[in-house]
């Protein structure tokens, strides 16, 4: 008959400086997990060592110090000018998104220790799909995923167009909880051999097949030339002499005198006409499809009463130089007694001079657009032409699988994605959008003033890429596209990964809370968390 050693709560706790250094490294690492100083590899410890801390403790002191930490490191580390907002909203700002953030930890916490085996390792990736699923339909979208991280790793990115990036969450999620599972048993191979091989094999598929699908897959013959340019530094210096802070406020405002409107149109006819100049420069290269950044500081602008001439002097040079230009604007209304008062568009004009579409950006930036600026109708338009078909969207808009699928579903080939960043979330924010291209199954044209501009094809393998910030001038990146798309599963599909680890979370949320003979290990705290783990590696003795 078996035996099972009784063992002290200390010992079974553990000597606390350990569990405090994994606190420590835990919160070093998330320093490299978003923002600017981005790694990889980073993303996948991080967690680790947050969750050994989280089980080795109490519930509540152990959660609310690993809360802690998550909120100092977010705090001054990876958001800081990520959230347009200072001050008290700021710090509000963070605790929603850390709070939310440990949700996962809490119910890996009191949930996995009442589920029997390796079955256990579910509810935390489960747990961190379905709290990054939910948060993609708030204001943020997936900009603070943990999947964004892994961008760099085409093999397991492929995955992505069948999961979505929900399936790199969950890859992330399950080797935390493996390893944490195997951790807590000693890593004997006799114990926990199933649970780790189950998850390796997972692994080794996933990342086969994604080299396999890069090998494979020659993307054909048809390619086009493309690019994307940003306004010179010096129109940018000249224009910012002309418009100054209180004519750009008085502009945003609605309350612009005719003075100002009027100083605002010589300043936005230099940026005007740079962009023209350089997109003719750009078309007598070869360039068959030219696109420019979003309306911002350093982009294209008008107001609305010289719309219409700006967009006629577009119309002659994509009909002179036959090719496709995508403008992004900005449309100063007219003055009006409440917001909003900007509308940021993306016009598509053909080679024969014709608008193919006039689109409005649909997720506006929250606390710098939102209330600025006239909302879309989540529409993502597409046309056919000779070199597939194009579809458009606008900067943040990309940080939303759900609209982003659209461009999918309809086929498209190409997606010209005019963004504005700032050098806060530069580069991360640029290939965040490569995560879509791979999703649907399109190349991706994204113009960007203050930040990355990137072509990238739909395995997201980069064909050009040019920083904002380290050019010397002018922004101007050159490549060639394929002129074909591929069709993804995720595109027929859609989020159902992410619904499918929903409806596990709850199931598993409903056999803890039958799971009588259980609930000693949830109210005893973490001693019984590792007396368990103890006694279910200690060696059979017979008498």
């Amino acid at each position: 008959m078996a035996t099972v050693p009784q063992l002290s709560r200390s010992r079974t706790q553990g000597p606390a400086c350990t569990a405090y250094l994994w606190l420590t490294v835990g919160g070093m690492l998330f320093a490299f997990t978003a923002g600017r100083w981005t790694l990889a590899p980073a993303a996948w410890p991080a967690p680790l060592f947050l969750l050994r801390f989280v089980r080795s403790r109490r519930a509540l002191p152990g959660l609310g110090l690993a809360w802690l930490v998550r909120y100092l490191v977010a705090a001054t580390v990876t958001l800081p000018g990520t959230v347009a907002v200072s001050g008290p909203r700021y710090a509000v700002s963070v605790l929603l998104i850390i709070t939310a953030a440990m949700v996962p930890y809490a119910l890996d916490r009191l949930v996995a220790v009442r589920l029997p085996g390796s079955a256990s390792t579910l509810v935390f990736p489960c747990a961190l799909v379905g709290l990054e699923y939910l948060a993609s339909f708030g204001q943020t979208g997936t900009f603070t995923s943990l999947a964004n991280s892994q961008y760099a790793d085409l093999p397991l990115v492929q995955l992505v167009s069948v999961t979505g990036i929900w399936g790199i969450t969950f890859l992330i999620g399950w080797f935390v909880s493996t390893v944490n599972w195997a951790w807590e048993r000693g890593f004997a191979w006799r114990r926990v051999r199933h649970g780790v091989t189950v998850y390796a094999v997972v692994l080794a598929v996933v990342l086969t097949g994604g080299a396999t699908r890069l090998a494979v897959d020659s993307l054909g013959t048809g390619t086009v030339r493309v690019a994307a340019i940003s306004a010179s530094k010096r129109a940018v210096t000249a224009t910012t002499g002309l418009l100054t802070p209180a004519t750009v406020a008085a502009l945003e405002s609605g309350t612009a005198t005719p003075m100002q409107r009027g100083a605002a149109r010589r300043a936005f006819a230099t940026l005007d006409d740079d962009l023209l100049t350089a997109t003719g420069q750009r078309a007598a290269s070869g360039a068959k499809i030219v696109g420019w950044p979003e309306a911002s500081a350093v982009g294209a602008s008008v107001l609305q009463e010289d719309e219409g001439a700006f967009v006629a002097r577009a119309i002659e040079l994509a009909r002179q130089d036959r090719i496709y230009l995508e403008v992004g604007l900005g449309v100063f209304l007219p003055g009006r007694a409440r917001p909003p008062y900007l509308m940021d568009e993306s016009l598509l004009i053909d080679p024969g001079g014709h608008v193919a579409w006039t689109y409005e950006k649909t997720h506006l930036v929250p606390f710098t657009e939102q209330g600025v600026v006239v909302a879309g109708t989540a529409r993502l338009p597409v046309v056919g032409t000779p070199y597939g078909r194009l579809a458009g969207a606008i900067c943040f808009d990309q940080d939303f699988p759900s609209t982003m699928r659209q461009a999918g579903q309809v086929s498209a080939d190409l997606l010209v994605g005019p963004s504005n960043d700032w050098r806060a979330i530069d580069p991360a924010h640029a290939w965040a959008a490569t995560f879509r291209a791979v999703e649907n199954g399109y190349s991706l044209l994204r113009p960007a003033s203050d930040g990355l501009a990137l072509a990238v094809d739909y395995h997201g393998r980069v064909r050009g890429a040019v920083d904002y910030f380290t050019t010397a001038d002018r922004q101007i990146l050159t490549a060639d596209l394929p002129t074909h798309g591929v069709r993804t599963v995720y595109a027929r599909i859609g989020d159902l990964f992410a619904w499918l680890c929903l409806a596990a979370l709850l199931a598993m949320l409903a056999i803890a809370a039958v799971a009588p003979g259980r609930r000693g290990a949830v109210r005893g705290g973490p001693g019984s968390v590792a007396a368990q783990a103890v006694a279910a590696s200690a060696p059979s003795r017979r008498r």
